[in-house]
């Protein structure tokens, strides 16, 4: 892979980046919720209609959720899904599915209700750093921020939630950070955020990050960059980690070397150094999909069994209620 241009570049005329689209990259439960929302402090538009906050998610997602909407439908159409991406030639057919109406008209209308401003917009939703064939042929200029979390930390977070084994977290979030690098790999506004510095050293990463989107987008003008970064600063909770492992990634049984090299790269990225990292570095196992794909089915087999099961406990149940007698016993 070859050398990266860092997260810093000169300023260029406002009106070249008015509805400049910032991208947040990166894996399920990596901390993305996080940084979209320091990005929209800084005074990038992500539009009212998001997915509703909850408990895992208390300070929200910040996801634009007609695009969710969309972008699972679209995974669906090629036979993927959030815990089954696409494979390499799913991603031919998702980059073929950007010409042909409907996708490309309703793919068009997603943008033009988010530039309704003037200034510039953010989409997050995790899928899209599997699905960039299909939208990087609507974004033009767009600005990429690549967030970065312990692997080991994302595959518990996984397991908790949604019970997938740690070595189907790792597959996960192997194929999508370097679906996110490869296809970013060339573009020249592209930024990575550490989600454990960003939690521990607040005020330099929200410096760092503001100045970033400044200098690649028109953000509102009621604001000055103290006040921006005074915005974002107040929004990051350490008290909201959740799922760190005592043990590092490095040193975690059933990681391979890929996964490996993959995380010590991208921990350069987000230092700003450049680092060359030769072909095939980041090599995942082969059977990755077919490993995931088992996984899913058996994930369904499971729920459908589950609803049959409460199906036949209330058939049982509404037949007692009708026998239960009306008179009392004689005893």
């Amino acid at each position: 892979m070859p050398p990266q241009t860092k997260g810093t570049l000169e300023c260029v005329p406002a009106e070249t980046h008015l509805h400049r689209p910032i991208i947040v990259l990166g894996m399920h439960r990596s901390g993305t919720s996080l940084v979209a929302e320091l990005i929209d402090k800084c005074g990038a538009f992500g539009n009212d209609e998001f997915l509703p906050a909850d408990y895992r998610n208390p300070q929200g997602y910040w996801e634009y959720a007609p695009l969710v909407h969309f972008n699972r439908r679209l995974l669906a159409s090629v036979r993927s899904q959030s815990f089954v991406p696409p494979s390499d030639q799913d991603e031919r057919t998702l980059r073929e599915r950007a010409s042909l109406s409907p996708w490309k008209s309703e793919a068009t209308q997603l943008i033009s209700a988010m530039e309704v401003g003037e200034r510039g917009w953010y989409w997050k939703d995790p899928r899209l750093a599997v699905m960039l064939p299909f939208w990087q042929q609507f974004w033009g200029e767009a600005v990429f921020v690549i967030a970065v979390r312990e692997p080991s930390d994302t595959a518990l977070s996984l397991e908790k939630r949604d019970k997938l084994p740690l070595t189907a977290g790792y597959l996960l979030w192997q194929r999508y950070m370097t679906a996110a690098l490869k296809h970013t790999e060339r573009e020249p506004r592209r930024i990575f955020v550490q989600y454990e510095r960003l939690l521990a050293e607040p005020v330099r990463e929200c410096r760092r990050l503001c100045g970033f989107l400044e200098a690649h987008c028109r953000l509102t003008e009621t604001k000055t960059l103290g006040q921006r970064v005074d915005s974002m600063i107040a929004a990051v909770n350490p008290k909201l980690r959740s799922n760190s492992s005592p043990t590092s990634f490095f040193a975690t049984p059933n990681v391979i070397e890929g996964q490996k090299s993959l995380y010590r790269y991208l921990q350069s990225k987000a230092n700003d150094q450049d680092e060359v990292i030769g072909s095939g570095a980041f090599d995942i196992y082969p059977g990755w999909r077919d490993y995931l794909q088992a996984l899913a089915a058996l994930d369904e087999l499971r729920d459908t069994l589950k609803e049959n099961q409460l199906g036949l406990f209330a058939k049982l149940e509404h037949k007692l209620s009708r026998k239960v007698p009306t008179k009392q016993p004689p005893w």
